[in-house]
C-alpha cells in the first residue's frame, strides 16, 4: 500500500528462490522489461547535470506515511553544503513544496524532478542513472541495491540491520531517540495515514498545543544536513563514485 504499486515489488524485486533465502537482497528480473516513459528526458538531465564533472547524487527525502520522511530543512541544508562537490537531483514526486524549496536555492547543478517521475520505470531509469543516492527509509533503498547503486539511507522506525543487513551497496545512518517514555527509536510505526500522528507527533502537538500540524516525527527533528553530507562521505569512501558497469 503506497506510492508504488506493490506488485511491482513483489513480481520483479524479490524473486527469491529457496536457495536465496539466506541472501535476501532485491533483484529486479528482468529489468529490460520495466519501460521508463520519461526515460529519454531522464537521460539528458543526468547527463546535463552531470557535465559539471561532479558525481550526480538523488535524493529522495519521502516515504510512505510520512512517519519515514526527511525534515525539508535537513535536505536543503545537505544541498546548500555539498554542492561545492555534488550535483543533486531532488524528488519531488507529488511535493511541490520541495520543488519550490529546490528552484529557491537557485543552484545551476541542484534540480528537482519536476515531473520527470511518472511510475516506477522512470524512478528506476533516475536511480540508474545517478552515482550515488541519498534517502528516507523507503522504496528507494531497495531500488537501488537492486540496480548496485550505492545508497545512503536514515532509519528511524527500524534497525539498519532489519532493511539492509544483507545488502551489498548499502550505508546507513540510524537516530538514536528517546522521549520521556512516550516513545524511542526504533518504534515500529511504519506508516501513518492522512491526518494519523506518531505518538511522539501528537505528544509534541499536545505540549505545544500546536495549530499547525506537526509534519514530522520528533525523532527527525535534529537531524541535519552536516548528518547528511556525513552519510554521503561514507558512501564515497566505501564505493567512490565510478561507473560500475550497471546491468
Amino acid at each position: 500500500k503506497g506510492t508504488y504499486p506493490p506488485e511491482f515489488y513483489m513480481n520483479r524485486l524479490f524473486r527469491h528462490s529457496p536457495d536465496l533465502i539466506s541472501d535476501p537482497v532485491p533483484r529486479i528480473a528482468p529489468f529490460e522489461s520495466i519501460t521508463a516513459p520519461n526515460g529519454d528526458v531522464i537521460s539528458k538531465t543526468a547527463v546535463s547535470l552531470k557535465q559539471s564533472g561532479k558525481p550526480l547524487v538523488f535524493v529522495n527525502s519521502v516515504s510512505t506515511g510520512r512517519v519515514r520522511d526527511l525534515p525539508l530543512s535537513a535536505v536543503i541544508e545537505f544541498l546548500k553544503r555539498g554542492g561545492e562537490r555534488f550535483a543533486f537531483i531532488v524528488s519531488s514526486f507529488r511535493r511541490p513544496d520541495i520543488e519550490d524549496a529546490v528552484t529557491a536555492l537557485g543552484l545551476n547543478d541542484v534540480k528537482s524532478t519536476q515531473g520527470l517521475i511518472r511510475d516506477v520505470g522512470d524512478l528506476c531509469h533516475l536511480i540508474r542513472n545517478c552515482d550515488l543516492v541519498i534517502t528516507s527509509d523507503s522504496g528507494v533503498t531497495h531500488l537501488a541495491e537492486a540496480l548496485s547503486v550505492p545508497c545512503g539511507s536514515v532509519f528511524n522506525v527500524v534497525t539498519p540491520e532489519e532493511r539492509i543487513k544483507y545488502y551489498r551497496f548499502s550505508e546507513s545512518l540510524k537516530i538514536d531517540f528517546s522521549l520521556n517514555g512516550i516513545c524511542s527509536t526504533p518504534c515500529y510505526v511504519h506508516a501513518l495515514e492522512e491526518g494519523d500522528l506518531c505518538p511522539g507527533m501528537a505528544h509534541i502537538n499536545d505540549r505545544e498545543n500546536a495549530r499547525l500540524f506537526y509534519d514530522y516525527p520528533p525523532c527527525a527533528a535534529n537531524l541535519t544536513g552536516e548528518h547528511l553530507l556525513m552519510l554521503l562521505d561514507e558512501l564515497c569512501g566505501r564505493f567512490g563514485t565510478i561507473d560500475k558497469g550497471r546491468r
